[in-house]
């Protein structure tokens, strides 16, 4: 989770050195500086603006080119700080152009220190550090603490941005000296939070929120709503990091109600993501999925690069989840490609975890191995624990997919003591869970056994709803292998419920389609426990409970409630066209690099966003115009129910298909018979494929 928001320094706003100095404190132009200076610190750049808009015109008015060039400044970093970058700039080169012909070093310093800010925030980190050198060489000469202290702060931030952990901590910590030294407390606190910011990209959680804690006791006793908001929004993803999911939520809503109110768009599109990743943990999709959408939106439009790759990565595993593997793809790739071109290492490492874990899905195992490789070697060069954390989860379950357990082992082990050690507790589960399907893979039921309790104690606190009905699957086989039937139906049960209950909350059709399909597992093993143990009945009512789950959400309105024969039509034309497309951008992707066709993947994701808005219309619009015409899918029908339906001579024959075994459940008006056939899935689907050849 890298959606912190780090406290950036532009003095200028903050002190008055030579220039503020030759204008008198009693003209109307300083008074309205004074007022846009406290306003910019208590409520936010929105509301300062005004203050020095007006100002700079009675300084040109009064041709005082000393008050005009630090009105600029202000100006400038009003628009930096509501995220419009290129007006910024070119009121920064102007205030600087002003100060060189004035010969102000100070003053030059300032601005240097400035412009370094928004070339940090444009992704032009060698131009930034270029600019804040000169700052901190300006300062140190002038004897200026503060500026010193901020331009220190500033580079530890690009630092930051390129992975140099070590380089920037340093900076930050000479700064700390610097702020307080000199009893500088707004500057202490800021950097307090930057140190805090450290610990958070590392992914230790426990040792960043000290820090947070502080910087927020200064900010609000200083009265600064928006290093309030900062701080407030930072903690929240402490305390997600640590599984507090009710604290986190709670404490994003503050943090985003103040950026709101003080004019900070970046921080409020911040807070809306790091509340999305929260949602995500809780099962809430549909809400997440609004929350990612409206960042987004904000990062394309203001140009921020990196926060649009950590955005990028995070609607992409969404839709992973949700069972959308070329939108995911999609956005991961897109999210690589940015994060190399601008020297991001933590999103280049995240996003490499992405692609590789959709090629585990994909069962391509020595590609995803490779991936797994790139970013934990990332992580670890700049001691990145949470990322490392997430890369030998991942690589351990690609290896024991590879029926590879003592590397499996080793990496899932390595896992849980970096979680342990950092207070990751969600990576602790995760790393728990995969241990214990290592141990039962290798038949050390009761160790593994031990490991799903470890995890299942903390996913209840964390109510991860993805990690919980995998934990109670788990479980579940290891419990059938150990011949407790009662517990393991308990377990499949409760996997379902899980399941269902999620799954219940996404509203969009196609979503609640690919939801399903990477977790019918659950229901076809607790189907032939069922069945194992003589109890068809049960059986049937789970196999219905699947059905209804897959064929209620594959037909859709378009084959339910969709009377109208041209809009069935269109529906079916949209479906064909969408999977064309998928596939093609799919194609474009599996290539090199050097040999994929940017534009027309570009063309195919245009058509793709358009066709699937297109159908999702038609879907609603059938939906909301026949309400009752199609049955809820838990209307599930018990075999009884269907016995008193059946005529005397008929039977209903459902086939419930498994990796190793077809479960084939007979109906008729007497009886419910079960009959287990030994046959492998990928045996059935090239027999079906020869049958359908043959026919054809």
């Amino acid at each position: 989770m890298h959606s912190i928001v780090k406290c950036a320094w532009c003095l200028i706003l903050l002190t008055g050195t030579s220039l503020s100095q030759n204008v008198k404190p009693s003209t109307p132009a300083q008074e309205l500086l004074t007022k846009g200076k406290q306003l910019y610190t208590q409520e936010g750049p929105k509301a300062a603006l005004p203050q020095f808009e007006e100002a700079i015109k009675i300084f040109r008015s009064n041709n005082d080119r000393h008050g005009e060039a630090v009105a600029l400044g202000y100006i400038a970093n009003c628009h930096r700080k509501m995220e419009n970058l290129d007006k910024a700039l070119e009121f920064a080169q102007q205030a600087l152009r002003m100060k060189e012909e004035l010969g102000d070093r100070g003053e030059i310093g300032n601005t240097q220190n400035q412009l370094g800010l928004i070339y940090w925030e444009l992704a032009d980190y060698p131009a930034a550090i270029q600019h804040l050198e000169q700052a901190i060489e300006i300062a140190s000469s002038v004897g200026d603490k503060e500026l010193e202290g901020a331009a220190l702060n500033n580079l530890g931030l690009v630092f930051d941005e390129r992975g140099d952990y070590k380089h920037s901590l340093e900076q930050y910590q000479r700064a700390l000296e610097l702020h307080q030294a000199s009893h500088f407390e707004r500057g202490e606190g800021d950097t307090l939070g930057n140190i805090g910011g450290i610990y958070l990209l590392l992914g230790k959680f426990r040792e960043a929120l000290p820090y947070y804690r502080q910087a927020l006791a200064i900010s609000e006793r200083l009265g600064l709503k928006p290093a309030s908001s900062d701080d407030l929004g930072n903690i929240a993803l402490c305390l997600a990091g640590m599984g507090d999911v009710d604290g986190a939520e709670a404490t994003f809503d503050r943090a985003l109600q103040i950026a709101r109110e003080t004019g900070l768009p970046k921080e409020e599109a911040d807070w809306h993501k790091g509340k999305g990743t929260t949602l995500v943990g809780l099962g809430r999709y549909d809400d997440a999925l609004h929350e990612y959408a409206t960042a987004e939106q904000v990062y394309e439009h203001a140009g921020l690069q990196r926060e649009l790759v950590e955005a990028l990565n995070d609607t992409g595993r969404l839709y992973e989840l949700l069972g959308d593997g070329v939108a995911a793809d999609m956005r991961f790739q897109r999210a690589l490609q940015l994060a190399q071109k601008i020297g991001n290492v933590s999103g280049e490492s995240t996003s490499l975890l992405a692609l590789g874990d959709l090629e585990r899905r994909r069962k391509k195992n020595d590609s995803a191995n490779t991936y797994f490789g790139r970013s934990l070697e990332r992580a670890r060069g700049v001691g990145d624990e949470g990322s490392a954390a997430a890369a030998l989860v991942q690589r351990a379950m690609n290896e024991l997919d590879r029926k590879h357990y003592k590397p499996a082992l080793q990496s899932a082990s390595e896992a849980t003591q970096i979680a342990e050690r950092s207070g990751n507790r969600p990576a602790v589960s995760m790393s728990r869970y995969v241990l214990g399907e290592i141990r039962r893979s290798r038949a050390e039921l009761q160790q593994a056994l031990d490991q799903y309790s470890a995890a299942a104690a903390l996913q209840k606190e964390l109510r991860d709803p993805e990690l919980g009905w995998r934990i109670q699957y788990g479980r579940g086989q290891t419990l059938e292998a150990l011949g407790k039937s009662d517990d393991a139906i308990g377990a499949y049960k409760e996997a379902i419920q899980i399941i269902e209950d999620t799954r219940s909350q996404i509203s969009e059709e196609r979503y609640r389609a690919g939801y399903i399909e990477d977790r019918y597992q659950v229901y076809v093993a607790l189907v032939e426990l069922l069945l194992k143990l003589g109890k068809p009945d049960d059986a049937f009512l789970y196999s219905e409970k699947l059905r209804a789950r897959v064929y209620f959400d594959q037909l859709g309105p378009g084959a339910s409630v969709v009377n109208d024969a041209g809009a069935q039509q269109r529906i079916r034309e949209l479906g064909g066209q969408i999977r064309s497309l998928r596939h093609a951008i799919q194609k474009e992707y599996s290539l090199p690099e050097k040999e994929r066709r940017g534009q027309a993947v570009e063309l195919y994701s245009t058509e793709l966003e358009r066709a699937e808005k297109h159908y999702q219309e038609l879907l609603d619009s059938s939906r909301n115009s026949a309400p009752t015409s199609r049955a809820h899918p838990q209307m599930i029908a018990a075999a009884a129910d269907i016995q008193r339906l059946l005529a005397r001579d008929t039977a209903l024959i459902e086939y419930v298909v498994g990796k190793q075994a077809v479960s084939i459940l007979v109906i008729t008006p007497t009886s419910v018979i079960g009959l287990p056939v030994l046959i492998t899935s990928e045996s059935l689907s090239s027999r079906t494929e020869l049958l359908h050849g043959l026919i054809l």
